[in-house]
């Protein structure tokens, strides 16, 4: 699988848990069926469980990548370090995922994560 990586812009941690926004860079090679990310050591505090990652925003520069969409799968257990972002290509056909090893290294999103 490939992997894509995570920058925090806040990482906040609250009573009952934990939130951040982080801007998320897609990988240089797509792996069909969803790239890794690790969401355990964010700068400012990492996640010990994901129970979710919300797709906020394309990040700067973005309009030429608005086609791109990812969802985010949860591990076993909401472990942090091995969700998976599905990315689908929404001008394929039926919103097909995207194509393995499709250079998603210049894309990025705006996401907010949400755990513990």
């Amino acid at each position: 699988m490939g992997t894509a990586t995570a920058s925090v812009l806040s990482n906040e941690l609250h009573t009952h848990g934990r939130r951040a926004t982080i801007i998320i860079t897609g990988s240089a090679s797509y792996a069909t069926g969803g790239d890794t990310i690790d969401l355990s050591a964010l700068a400012g505090g990492g996640f010990t469980k994901v129970h979710g990652v919300s797709f906020v925003a394309m990040g700067i520069g973005g309009a030429a990548n608005d086609k791109y969409r990812f969802a985010y799968v949860p591990a076993a257990s909401y472990a942090p370090a091995t969700g998976v972002l599905k990315i689908r290509d929404l001008s394929a056909a039926s919103d097909a995922e995207v194509t393995a090893t499709t250079d998603l290294s210049a894309v990025t999103w705006i996401a907010e994560v949400v755990g513990v």
